[in-house]
């Protein structure tokens, strides 16, 4: 396969002419070839089940550690979620968490959450019954400074979609959802 600027061939791409540095004639680069692991998550679409304006979903991935985003309190959604898009299946390998610990009403909201995988959108918002359980956290964590929760899965799963959510119904305050930041690891 070639063109005028560039040509790849077994994994080595040599580009010519306008997109080559200017001191060079052609240029090579090769595939990195799966040395590395990159988080995946930060600045991604991230969608989820109602919240509190103005601290909605994109928050838990914006790499901010003082910006939260925290679901909405009411009745109606009982078991909050939190959806990223990674644009593309990917290996996960690793996810961290930062929930919110500072205040006891906070620990005790992230209690009973599933980390699900899936290469295809949810059939309709909330649905991850046909996502892969990527990890389980019982929770609560320990209240005072903010810590990161850490799972490594032991054999990496293909996913687009990474989802966080509530397994299970509780009574207030367990019903809400609040998370600082959540990172999305991968390896090529």
């Amino acid at each position: 396969m070639g063109c005028d600027l560039f040509e790849v061939d077994n994994g080595v791409c040599t580009i010519y002419g306008a997109a080559v540095p200017p001191s060079l004639r052609t240029h090579r680069y090769e595939a990195l070839g799966g040395h590395g692991s990159f988080e995946r998550a930060r600045g991604k679409t991230a969608t989820s089940s109602s919240y509190y304006d103005p601290l909605n979903s994109t928050r838990a991935v914006d790499g901010d550690n003082t910006t939260v985003f925290h679901s909405l309190d009411t009745y109606s959604i009982d078991q909050p979620w939190l959806l990223i898009d990674l644009i593309s299946c990917v290996r996960v390998e690793k996810i961290r968490v930062l929930p919110y610990t500072l205040l006891p009403n906070q620990v005790e909201r992230f209690v009973d959450i599933q980390f699900l995988g899936g290469v295809n959108p949810p059939p309709s918002p909330g649905d991850f019954s046909a996502y892969t359980v990527l990890a389980y956290y019982a929770g609560p964590p320990a209240l005072g400074s903010l810590q990161w929760i850490e799972f490594n899965l032991a054999s990496p799963v293909c996913s687009r979609y990474v989802a966080v959510n509530k397994r299970a119904q509780h009574p207030y305050p367990f019903y809400l959802l609040v998370i600082v930041e959540l990172e999305i690891w991968t390896s090529y």
